[in-house]
């Protein structure tokens, strides 16, 4: 369970931060043409942190690189939260959490194969992903109530911050030791 919802939490705050990007950059003063293209350009953020974060997940261990990228998530949006009055700063942490938001469905995929191998991949994948993919689902409704009683889209970040560090919590907790096919 602390997976499903760790990741599923993680996976709110992806989709989330991905979605809300354009109407939070709209209400800092940009135009339509330029939050758009900015979005564009942490697609190629994301490239670059998703690989980065497979690096960190090949030396440093799954457990880790999954407690760093929820770690970044949390100073990133609360930092986007925190920022908001500076002009462009608040690019900084936002990309941070953006860049790293490449990596979530490979942390899920590579936390499932240290721990269950191969041999159980499959089983154990579709709970996991069915899970955190219905808690994700959330999201679009989060969106709308958060910004709809705050007036604004950067508390929006602010509770995909909040969500972000009870994943890191829940993943914190977790076991992560491998657990072998049981034999037949």
């Amino acid at each position: 369970m602390c997976y499903i919802v760790g990741f599923g939490l993680l996976f709110i705050a992806t989709t989330g931060g991905i979605t809300a990007f354009v109407p939070y950059m709209l209400e800092r003063g940009y135009s339509q043409v330029d939050a758009v293209g900015l979005m564009s350009l942490t697609s190629l953020f994301s490239l670059a942190g998703s690989f980065i974060m497979g690096v960190l997940d090949t030396r440093l261990g799954t457990k880790k690189a999954s407690l760093i990228f929820a770690a970044l998530y949390v100073i990133g949006y609360s930092g986007a939260f925190a920022l908001t009055g500076i002009d462009k700063l608040f690019l900084l942490p936002l990309w941070l959490a953006m860049a790293s938001g490449g990596a979530n469905a490979n942390l899920m995929a590579s936390t499932l194969v240290s721990q269950y191998g191969r041999a159980n991949y499959a089983s154990v994948w579709s709970v996991l992903f069915t899970g955190a993919s219905l808690i994700r689902n959330l999201c679009y409704l989060l969106i709308g109530a958060i910004a709809s009683l705050s007036g604004t889209y950067a508390r929006v970040y602010l509770f995909w911050g909040i969500i972000s560090a009870f994943s890191f919590v829940l993943l914190a907790v977790s076991n992560f030791k491998y657990r072998p096919a049981p034999q037949n």
